[in-house]
């Protein structure tokens, strides 16, 4: 039974995880960020001759707005379903032997992981969307391997 797991595809499976969640993470702070440039630029504000500190505060009052927003947190899910299916995948392609098995032990480390994690951002989004993402990675991360076998 031990033979059917594949480390090198699981630890490439959460490396993708991590590394694709990263990525996009930081494409929607850049995004959230650049809404607020533009909305200050927009409302006659000089971002040049502010001090570093006013624009560091107006920055993460955005974000903070940008939080309330519900619809950020399903961009959030669908970035969340999006990267498992795409762990999944590159586990069953890298474990064609058994693709379901070792995606499972993706997705389901991912679930732990997002179940563990107390990021002080996904707690003010609804709990039926931090709900719908914690049951969601295991489902997607087999279809994405489904996808790849």
């Amino acid at each position: 039974m031990l033979e059917a797991f594949d480390i090198v595809a699981i630890a490439a499976g959460i490396a993708t995880a991590l590394v694709t969640a990263l990525l996009a993470g930081a494409a929607l702070g850049m995004g959230i960020a650049s809404d607020a440039i533009s909305a200050a630029r927009k409302n006659g504000l000089d971002l040049d001759e502010y001090d570093p500190d006013e624009i560091d505060a107006q920055l993460e009052e955005a974000f903070e707005k940008a939080s309330d927003d519900p619809l950020l947190g399903w961009q959030m899910l669908a970035i969340s379903l999006t990267v498992s299916a795409l762990s999944g995948a590159v586990t069953g392609w890298l474990a064609p032997q058994s693709p379901l098995l070792n995606a499972a032990v993706v997705g389901g480390t991912g679930t732990i992981i997002g179940m563990v994690s107390g990021q002080e951002e996904l707690r003010r989004l609804p709990s039926f969307l931090r709900i719908g993402a914690t049951l969601s990675t295991l489902p997607a991360t087999l279809s994405g391997a489904w996808m790849a076998a």
